[in-house]
């Protein structure tokens, strides 16, 4: 069984990355946003806008979709503005 041990500091990036095969799910402890959701039904709209801006969820949207809804029903998605926190930068890499 797979170690829950990687951090992900980007939405619009660890999500294809796991949509396509190069991290697993298994392994993603959390995914910090910088992406302002409150709510699921946020989430979902954020979504909507994320498929149509970002090449790489324009591959595969439908996946990419239920694999951010399933980490963010598992609590393993979590929006670092709507706690009041700040963006972490990812100049340094977006996986920890």
């Amino acid at each position: 069984m797979a170690r829950k041990n990687r951090v992900g500091l980007s939405l619009s990036i660890c999500i294809p990355e796991i949509a396509e095969d190069k991290v697993p799910i298994e392994e993603v402890a959390v995914v910090l946003s910088g992406a302002r959701f409150e709510f699921r039904s946020d989430l979902e709209k954020r979504l909507e806008y994320i498929v149509n801006v970002y090449p790489r969820w324009q591959k595969n949207p439908e996946g990419c979709k239920a694999i951010a809804l399933h980490l963010y029903d598992d609590g393993r998605l979590i929006s670092v503005q709507s706690r009041g926190l700040p963006i972490i930068s990812i100049a340094d890499g977006y996986w920890c």
